[in-house]
């Protein structure tokens, strides 16, 4: 299968009843990598890989509406003979006790019979790497612990930020990326959020070649936001809203289109 880009959820904690809080899957020389699991996100990713082909989850922060969905991916682990033998969490400092409470009120144990888990708390400056494909991660403004993930191959870049206020020095880790996954909650800026302006500044700094805006509340209308942002943005920048459940091949990022 080729390697490809999926939009689990676009959305917030908010439920609109058509987008999932914000969640990707990336699937690229036959390895899948789940970034954040929020309220119903995990039925979006078993369409997509099955229960046993979850192997490998990346958390941006502790938030419910990114990691909900853990409870009940362990409920139904506890549950079934079809789980993967290996299970890999990535996530900020303070993962383990995360989990180990998160679990608690449902006495969700963290071993699995049949199951090995391996917790991995990587803190900003991580970088991981798997075969050809580089993972880095990066410190954003949010919570005390948020931090984002860039992925390095040689076929394409990407970088996901999750959820965000605005920083400057965030070009930096964002530099030359092929496509800029990142948060526009609100029309004005919110403390710990990014702006349709802020975004665009954002992307344009770091010379981003695709920008793909999610996290968008229910009330932030799509069309007032890209009008807010139009005039920040570069011609070499392409701006997208993708709808929940849009697959992008990841070897067209560095082409003008998707």
């Amino acid at each position: 299968m080729a390697d490809r880009l999926v939009f689990l959820g676009t959305g917030t904690g908010v439920p609109d009843g058509h987008r999932l809080p914000s969640a990707l899957l990336l699937e690229v020389d036959r390895r899948a990598w789940l970034v954040d699991l929020g309220p119903g996100v995990l039925r979006a990713a078993v369409r997509h890989l099955g229960l046993t082909g979850l192997r490998r989850i990346l958390l941006t922060h502790f938030h419910l509406d990114h990691t909900a969905d853990l409870a009940t991916l362990f409920f139904a682990l506890k549950n079934t003979r079809r789980r993967p033998r290996h299970l890999e969490i990535y996530g900020p400092p303070g993962l383990g006790r995360f989990l180990e409470t998160l679990l608690h009120p449902w006495n969700l144990p963290l071993e699995i019979p049949g199951m090995t888990l391996t917790l991995h708390e990587v803190p900003p400056g991580t970088v991981l790497e798997t075969g050809l494909l580089r993972i880095t991660v990066f410190a954003t403004l949010h919570t005390e612990e948020s931090q984002g993930y860039r992925f390095q191959h040689p076929t394409f870049s990407l970088a996901y930020t999750g959820d965000t206020g605005y920083d400057p020095s965030l070009a930096v880790a964002l530099e030359g990326v092929d496509l800029l996954v990142t948060e526009v909650s609100y029309l004005r800026p919110v403390r710990g959020h990014l702006s349709p302006l802020e975004a665009a500044l954002l992307a344009r700094a770091a010379g981003a070649r695709h920008l793909a805006v999610v996290h968008r509340y229910p009330d932030q209308p799509e069309s007032a936001l890209r009008a807010q942002m139009e005039a920040w943005i570069p011609k070499t920048l392409r701006v997208w809203f993708p709808k929940d459940g849009e697959v992008w091949p990841l070897r067209r990022l560095r082409e003008s289109g998707v």
